[in-house]
């Protein structure tokens, strides 16, 4: 018997069990809409929202593209149009949602969602020489700053 695996939230509900289709009890106080007032200030919910969140992975992912073309590594006009595309109002949120359902991690929604964005030329320069845990760790600590 495999071991249940977890999923992450990216709207703050559906956490818990993936072959779970009910809608769990938040792990933690702060995503509870009852309790959260209790544990914390409007400021650090904004701060650890999912929409913060994947606007500080594109922030990772627009930073990784201009230092590749920095090296040489990355055309300097397809590291502008990833930087352009970068913008949480060009990604689709839902479909990251959905996607981190599946696979149980948001880097891959998050990167398809922006491929699509910066256009079929820039695709392959996407994410390039970068792991699922760089993006995650990296954007996880600029969330704090």
């Amino acid at each position: 018997m495999a071991w249940p695996q977890y999923v992450p939230s990216l709207d703050g509900v559906h956490i818990g069990l993936r072959q779970s289709k009910k809608k769990l009890m938040p792990p933690a106080a702060i995503h509870s809409e009852i309790d959260s007032v209790n544990f914390g200030t409007d400021e650090m919910r904004t701060i650890f929202s999912d929409a913060n969140y994947v606007r500080c992975m594109l922030d990772v992912e627009a930073a990784l593209a201009r230092a590749g073309a920095k090296a040489g590594i990355v055309p300097k006009r397809i590291a502008r149009r990833i930087t352009e595309a970068a913008r949480p109002e060009k990604i689709d949120l839902a479909r990251i949602v959905a996607s981190t359902r599946t696979v149980g991690y948001p880097v891959l929604g998050l990167v398809n969602e922006l491929r699509a964005a910066a256009g079929e030329d820039a695709s392959s320069y996407i994410h390039l020489g970068a792991t699922t845990q760089h993006i995650l760790d990296t954007a996880e600590r600029a969330q704090r700053c």
